[in-house]
């Protein structure tokens, strides 16, 4: 994970070849990495290397911590561009919040600066010295597997052990690298080893009925608060012996997870009496609302989790949540056994889990009727498409949802949204380490390339590595090649014809995935950006790929190339497929004719601004002095979910709660040009209109796309 640079510069690669993640560290001299035992570093670290030089530059994370290297405690932190100079006698530790979590020993008996701008930080020294670098991979596993049957109170047993996975009791916990993965769950027949890990010694109980829905809902709640579950007719949560909340039956899952929003976002505000000690607008708002000293929070943070529940019913949940940050996930699942080896990933995303219908009582009919208008607008046929249709299954209308990312799970094919299939999770653990983002693009029909050439759609990212490959109008032998020699590809981009939802359309006919399926090791994320693609996209699930986005429908030519490009700049961006469609079909680009099946978070590319954000602006003047409102929206990333911390480069906005919205300044065009230029290829919404990372000046704007 620790090597030299080999691309002519000086200093060191540290790698996450696992989940594609690069951060560069420059040094002034050629430094070569001897191996250190990485067990003598107080957080934990996977690899550790010693160099000697004076001066490290890495680009600017979003944070930077100076801590005793004995105790682990903050004596200083970075999140804006500033200066920090610090002579100690004793060891310090800078801790580096950056894609590869990565740590820096410093001797004692030196004079140690840091300095952050706007583009990187450097740390230097009067003299060179032996530095030890720590760094860890953010990859999370399921701590463990539970079998289970998919009897209720035998899913409840396993469920309960969720809570084995959290690393404290503490609100540090809603730190996203303190929960840990919950074990995984699979149905079949219990063993002796089933259940045999530990909850933590909390005195918290989930009451819920001995029904698989109910107990879906209740589920990462039950995680976050390290629960018990036990049969009760009344859904409700026991803390301490005194009963702190009561759920509705027909709306479980939304009220769960609202409850589960409210703990959480005081965890976040509460922790800050902890190891980082970081102002946000949640904790300024729930201080003024709730006139809190300092005092209160350190009370708040030094007791036990039953006693602190009990304590957070206190404050109105209407009031915090509305300082909570936007939710990540929404799961709509059916009332039977197919959710129950999802469990372990919906609680892991703290997602909000409801059953269908779980719905006000006069929705039923309203999505009905989008079923209905989309089965109708499936029949309707364009000159200029790329296939025909098929309509593969029974379509699903989901309800609308207030968190940034809706799924499904159960039969039938949900309108526009992300089909949840259990055996792409299977690819998050199986995935071979690369040094590189691998892409493969096939384009099988000329009209059609403007597509691909039109736009620089991958590559070209400073500290990333790409390795690009095209093919261009293949046979069915050339395309069959293509397949079965991808191996461990990260994204194939597939441009042409689909005959009957099945089968590549090539320039001597078609080719059907089964023909090749045998020998082929299928990419991990892929679109496919043909008509009625969805049966080749379950192929594709079925053989190994972690997720793809695929189309329902007939498209024409020229929406699918405006789409497929816009899909394939954010996910060059570090945007996941379920982001990156989201993004797309809010602004026009695309409709209910896409989805994404799978698994769907998964990033291809790390995100150059260490999150996938879009800046949001709004003309707010038309003469010299050209002003915008702006904000920027965070959007889920697979390693810095709900709980982490973003830190904008930008002086009017402080660093926010993850994920959702920043709050909207109004701010002068150089200003947020000087935003826009940290990353050339940022997505910008303008005046309504999707764009990409536009030049400003001080003119009106244009809202062309």
């Amino acid at each position: 994970m620790v090597v030299p640079l080999s691309d002519g510069h000086t200093g060191l690669a540290l790698n996450d070849n696992i989940y594609n993640r690069r951060v560069v560290m420059r040094t002034p001299t050629r430094v070569t990495p001897t191996p250190t035992d990485p067990s003598t570093f107080l957080f934990p670290v996977e690899e550790a290397a010693r160099v000697h030089t004076d001066r490290l530059t890495t680009a600017k994370p979003s944070m930077v911590f100076l801590r005793d290297d004995a105790t682990g405690d903050p004596l200083d932190a970075l999140t804006e561009p500033q200066s920090v100079t610090v002579s100690h006698d004793d060891p310090r530790l800078l801790e580096f919040q950056t894609p590869v979590r990565t740590y820096v020993r410093v001797p004692g008996g030196t004079t140690t600066t840091v300095t952050m701008t706007l583009d990187d930080v450097t740390v230097s020294f009067p003299d060179a010295h032996d530095l030890q670098i720590g760094v860890r991979s953010q990859h999370s596993h399921p701590i463990g597997e539970i079998t289970t049957t998919t009897d209720p109170v035998d899913v409840m047993a396993a469920v309960e052990q969720f809570g084995a996975a959290l690393q404290t009791p503490s609100p540090e916990r809603s730190w996203p690298t303190l929960r840990g993965h919950p074990p995984r769950l699979t149905v079949g027949q219990p063993d002796s080893t089933t259940h045999s890990l530990s909850r933590p010694d909390v005195d918290v109980t989930v009451g819920v009925p001995p029904e698989l829905g109910a107990v879906y809902a209740v589920t990462p709640l039950a995680f976050y608060l390290g629960a018990r579950l036990e049969p009760s007719s009344t859904p409700s949560v026991t803390a301490g012996g005194h009963q702190i909340a009561t759920f509705p039956r027909d709306t479980l899952g939304r009220a769960a997870g609202a409850l589960l929003k409210h703990v959480f976002t005081l965890d976040c505000v509460v922790r800050s009496v902890g190891l980082y000690d970081l102002d946000t607008p949640a904790r300024d708002t729930l201080t003024a609302a709730f006139d809190w000293t300092r005092d209160d929070l350190q009370r708040l943070y030094d007791m036990p989790l039953a006693a602190r529940l009990q304590a957070y019913t206190e404050y109105p949940q209407e009031t915090v949540l509305a300082a909570a940050p936007r939710w990540r996930h929404t799961v709509m699942v059916a009332d039977d056994p197919r959710p129950i080896e999802h469990l372990s990933f919906l609680a892991n995303d703290l997602a909000v889990v409801r059953t269908l219908p779980d719905a006000t009582p006069d929705s039923a009919p309203a999505l009905s009727a989008a079923v209905d208008e989309f089965m109708r607008s499936t029949t309707d046929t364009a000159s200029d498409t790329r296939g025909h249709g098929v309509i593969p299954d029974e379509f699903v209308a989901v309800p609308e949802t207030d968190t940034m990312e809706t799924s499904y799970i159960g039969p039938g094919v949900p309108v526009g949204n992300t089909k949840l299939i259990a055996d792409a999770y299977d690819a998050r653990f199986s995935h071979s380490s690369t040094d590189s983002v691998s892409v493969n693009v096939v384009c099988n029909e000329d009209d059609m390339w403007d597509e691909y050439s039109e736009f620089s759609l991958y590559g070209n990212r400073d500290g990333l590595e790409f390795d690009v490959s095209v093919t261009r109008n293949a046979t069915r032998a050339e395309l069959a090649d293509v397949l079965t020699s991808m191996g461990d590809t990260d994204f194939f981009h597939y441009i042409g014809h689909v005959r009957d939802g099945t089968q590549f359309v090539c320039t001597d006919g078609a080719l059907s995935f089964d023909q090749i399926a045998a020998t082929t090791t299928p990419p991990r994320v892929f679109l496919l950006n043909g008509c009625s693609s969805y049966e080749l996209g379950r192929a594709f699930i079925d053989a190994g790929s972690q997720a793809g986005i695929i189309t329902v429908r007939p498209i024409g030519n020229d929406a699918a190339m405006l789409i497929g490009q816009n899909i394939a700049r954010f996910v060059n961006q570090g945007f996941s497929p379920r982001s990156a469609l989201a993004i797309v079909q809010r602004y026009g680009r695309a409709d209910d004719k896409y989805m994404v099946l799978g698994d769907g978070g998964y990033q291809v590319a790390q995100s150059k601004s260490g999150i996938p954000v879009v800046a949001h602006l709004t003309t707010a003047s038309s003469d010299s002095s050209q002003r915008y409102r702006f904000s920027v929206e965070m959007f889920p990333s697979e390693h810095d979910s709900l709980g982490g911390i973003y830190s904008p480069n930008f002086d009017a906005l402080s660093q926010q709660l993850y994920a959702g919205c920043t709050p909207t300044v109004t701010a002068a065009a150089q200003e947020v040009q000087s935003f826009l230029d940290l990353d050339s290829q940022m997505p910008v919404v303008l005046d309504g209109s999707l764009h990409w990372a536009p030049p400003l000046e001080v003119s009106p704007c244009s809202t062309d796309p």
